[in-house]
């Protein structure tokens, strides 16, 4: 079972870390918050190139049911 971790008992005890300790922290902690935003912007790139793409007929559709079967024939090694 996961527990819960709250803000102000966490902000508590990270303050208690001596200065150095502190900068370290916030600096891990920012870096991946810009990971995590840099994924996200890459990810909406992405979604955009290819829409544009299925939109301009560069890239086709698949049906959902082709989709699978394509899958599952390129992981199992059939339909």
């Amino acid at each position: 079972m996961a527990s819960t971790v709250t803000l102000q008992p966490s902000f508590a005890e990270a303050m208690r870390f001596e200065p150095e300790s502190r900068r370290k922290l916030a600096g891990r902690i920012l870096a991946n918050v810009r990971a995590d935003e840099l994924t996200e912007a890459a990810q909406f790139d992405e979604l955009h190139r290819r829409r544009e793409a299925v939109q301009t007929g560069r890239m086709p559709l698949i049906a959902g049911k082709d989709a699978l079967r394509q899958v599952r024939e390129a992981t199992l090694g059939h339909a």
